[in-house]
């Protein structure tokens, strides 16, 4: 993951390697408006690479999105169904949350 910042903004470029089983995604939940708030149903939905033209069977995962400059964002990713990602089989990340924290030089 990593800062651009434009406008007061900043580009969170967000890129995960793994391989996820046909109607997967990945997502990227967290504590921000633009990650859902800790809320899997609105957390943002990473784009998968194709693999035979079926998008979902990528292994590699990306995305991008602009946050507030000045963000403290702490946030997990999370594998869930692509069309409905707030399921109980939604699967999160172990371990401590990540944190992502950029400032103005």
């Amino acid at each position: 993951e990593s800062y651009q910042q434009s406008n007061k903004r900043a580009i969170v470029y967000a890129r995960m390697q793994l391989h996820v089983s046909f109607g997967k995604a990945v997502y990227l939940v967290g504590n921000s408006e633009e990650t859902g708030k800790w809320d899997v149903s609105k957390a943002y939905r990473l784009t998968g690479t194709s693999v035979r033209g079926i998008p979902s069977l990528g292994d590699i995962w990306r995305g991008s999105f602009t946050i507030p400059a000045e963000t403290h964002l702490e946030y997990k990713y999370a594998v869930g169904r692509y069309d409905d990602p707030h399921n109980d089989s939604t699967l999160w990340e172990s371990g401590s949350n990540r944190h992502l924290l950029h400032s103005d030089p």
